[in-house]
């Protein structure tokens, strides 16, 4: 394969490994927040709506994330 060719193909590979990696990050971060936002723990009014932000913005943005995912991958 052409070098230009091949330097193209892996760094597509590690588009996609960073995307996966972020994608999962945020994931397991959502998670363990609404877990948090949910729970009966000692956790102010003050930071529970903060939270419920966080939250909130950080499902807007994992659904950017997949949707630009989704838009700029080719279908084989």
């Amino acid at each position: 394969m052409d070098a230009d060719l091949q330097a193209i193909v892996d760094q597509a590979r590690k588009n996609t490994d960073a995307e996966a990696a972020a994608t999962a990050a945020l994931q397991a971060l959502f998670a363990k927040l609404t877990a948090a936002v949910a729970g009966t723990g000692p956790i102010s009014a003050t930071d529970r709506t903060a939270l419920q932000a966080t939250v909130k913005s950080m499902a807007d943005s994992s659904a950017a994330v997949g949707a630009a995912i989704v838009a700029n991958t080719d279908v084989a």
